[in-house]
């Protein structure tokens, strides 16, 4: 009967599957083999093999065999019969690793491997049934027990053990040493070396308990003692070491994995098979690691990763994916690596790499490196205490988003610079926060909080948002984003070509020098004064609404300055599908009602100096659903000035 062992465990053996398989007949034969991968069958009476070179499987059949496996890793197993097996290389692995094999054995057998490679067998039962009895061994590093109860003992060099179904004990020794308990409640005995508990075999998801009893597939019931690592399944596995007291090694394999790292300095990753940063690699799916105490180190996959670094000095890779990464306390240094991730810092001096992709980093107390690389990252402090100690450098990449929150507030402070040296000024107060942006040597933020201040280094920021405060934002003479929140804001654009963004509130505009581009009631529900300045400015509307709900003024209109009026962005005809342009009607008297009409009222209305724009979008109120006022508009304005 030839042996019926996985594809996945011949290959951990390092014997390829693929072989030439050649059956022998049913007498004694004598058989030498090729430097090819082969496949050797022996049948009844005593057979006389030697492999030859290549990665060989050998059986011996019924009968009293001589099995040499020579040169290459072999598999060798000589069924019923005391047979004399010889893998054929040292046993030290510098020259091939051979593999003791009992799969077809019909009861447990007792293998003991000495340190020259060869040992003891034994079984539970007698007769022909139990294929161990007999048996002399020499030159195997590894041992395949039988589908029993068997128990299994390397040597002092690296050994792999498997124990195949029902209840097993493998006991590593010395040596760094792989075992695979199989099915059945098995018990897992590292020794001394670093060692591996293996179930990338299973069929199943694993839950593996450190320190208690485990469950799911392979694993049920298994216990482990001086175990270093954890290979889990393609599957969905639990890989708990909260009640670890020393460290280990953990990795998940395939499949959506949780990892819960204990009290000592833990390494877990998530996948399979490439190298990150020097250490093992990752693959799929989306996984939780959480390390609890220690120095651990994470590594990520190629999806969305969770992990929690917790106490200790951690390292963390997300790898792949948006990753959420938790250092929790201690020193700790996290990559995001590609994806759109978040990462957030616990107390003690981290360094956070954002990596490719558009990353959120959270500010913790203490002297940090922050960097979000490429993309538009976010920079977040949610108290405050946000940044802890003086000296905390923030770079922020193309496109990097800054933010500085107060307490409990929901709205941030954002700050955007890219390729900027500034020295930015922050102070914040009981409800009001103030920020001013000039030039000078160093790129220096310096942040206020109830009298407390505390400077911070700051390089690439180009967009500023305010908070729910009645904020204000005095620019340089450099092109930036600004953002105006919720509060009653002023935004001064002064110099350079800036954006502005009143958002919701009674918010002040001012673009200043260059051409600016001015959103008037960004967030809707307030009363904006608008100034474009010098330049060629532009005054966008986005929606209804923001004309609508509360007065709109454009203060300084030049036409000579190229300044435009731009509504296209608004569908003038909201009773059709598609996005309509409006079209200009004689009067404010001409109005009737139907959706996509625009009227001009020069120096009247309610307010002298001013004149009034009317629009209709659904025709559902005679006179136009909004109105805005712009100063210096007389005349008969035609779409040169305006961008319908």
């Amino acid at each position: 009967m030839a042996i019926t062992l996985t594809n996945n465990l011949l290959k951990l053996l390092g014997i390829d599957p693929s072989t030439i398989e050649i059956p022998l007949g049913p007498g004694g034969d004598s058989f030498s083999g090729t430097n090819a991968n082969e496949h050797i069958l022996g049948n009844g009476g005593g057979d006389s093999i030697n492999a030859g070179g290549g990665s060989d499987i050998v059986e011996g059949g019924s009968g009293g065999d001589s099995l040499n496996g020579q040169a290459g890793n072999d598999y060798i197993e000589g069924g019923a019969g005391g047979d004399a097996m010889n893998g054929g290389n040292e046993p030290d692995g510098t020259t091939g690793s051979d593999t003791l094999g009992y799969s077809q054995s019909g009861s447990s057998v007792k293998v003991t491997l000495n340190d020259s490679g060869g040992g003891t067998t034994s079984g539970s039962g007698s007769g022909p049934g139990n294929h161990a009895q007999g048996d002399s061994i020499n030159g195997f590093e590894n041992v395949v027990g039988s589908n029993f109860h068997d128990t299994l003992t390397g040597n002092i060099h690296r050994n792999v053990l498997a124990g195949l179904a029902d209840n097993d004990k493998l006991y590593g020794m010395g040596g760094n040493d792989v075992l695979i308990g199989g099915a059945g409640a098995d018990e897992l005995y590292g020794g001394d070396g670093l060692d591996t508990a293996d179930y990338s075999t299973s069929a199943s998801p694993v839950h593996l308990l450190l320190g208690g009893v485990s469950s799911g597939g392979d694993a049920a019931g298994d216990t482990f003692k001086s175990i270093e690592k954890f290979v889990g399944t393609a599957g969905a596995d639990v890989i708990d070491g909260s009640a670890s007291i020393a460290g280990f090694t953990a990795d998940g394999g395939g499949g959506a994995d949780t990892m819960i790292g204990g009290h000592g300095d833990d390494h877990l990753s998530i996948g399979g098979a490439a190298a990150v940063a020097g250490f093992a690699a990752l693959q799929d799916e989306t996984s939780m690691t959480h390390g609890n105490d220690g120095n651990d180190v994470f590594l990520g996959s190629d999806d969305n990763d969770i992990a929690f670094g917790d106490a200790g000095n951690d390292l963390m890779s997300g790898g792949g994916g948006n990753d959420f990464m938790d250092g929790g306390d201690g020193n700790d240094v996290i990559e995001g690596g590609a994806g759109n991730d978040t990462i957030k810092c616990g107390p003690g001096d981290d360094r956070s790499f954002g990596g490719e992709g558009d990353d959120t980093l959270y500010a913790s107390e203490g002297l940090n490196e922050y960097d979000g690389g490429p993309g538009i990252n976010s920079y977040v402090a949610s108290d405050t205490e946000g940044f802890g100690a003086s000296g905390s450098s923030i770079k922020g990449g193309e496109g990097a988003l800054f933010n500085v929150a107060e307490g409990d507030v929901e709205e941030y402070d954002h700050m955007d610079m890219h390729e900027r040296s500034d020295k930015v000024d922050i102070e914040l107060t009981d409800g009001t926060a103030s920020l001013a942006a000039t030039a000078a040597s160093t790129s220096q933020m310096r942040y206020t909080f109830d009298g407390e201040e505390r400077l911070y280094n700051v390089s690439s920021i180009e967009r500023y948002s305010l908070t729910a405060f009645d904020d204000s934002l005095i620019d340089d003479s450099n092109d930036h984003v600004l953002f105006g929140g919720d509060g009653n804001d002023l935004l001064d654009g002064r110099g350079g070509n800036d954006q502005l963004f009143g958002g919701g509130g009674n918010d002040t505009l001012v673009g200043g020098d260059g051409d600016d581009l001015l959103y008037a009631g960004f967030g809707a529900g307030g009363n904006e004064t608008l100034y474009g300045g010098l330049g060629a400015d532009q005054f966008v509307f986005a929606s209804v609404e923001e004309l609508s709900s509360a007065r709109t003024f454009i203060q300084d209109f030049v036409r000579g300055d190229g300044d435009i009026i731009d509504l296209s962005r608004i569908d003038a005809d909201t009773t059709t599908e598609g996005s309509n342009a409006f079209v200009w009607v004689e009067s404010v008297e001409d109005l009737t009602g139907a959706p996509g009409e625009l009227a001009f009222l020069p120096g009247g209305g309610d307010l002298e100096g001013y004149s009034v724009i009317f629009g209709d979008v659904n025709g559902d109120e005679e006179g136009g659903n909004f109105s805005f006022y712009v100063s210096n508009l007389f005349g008969d304005p035609t779409q040169q000035f305006f961008i319908l």
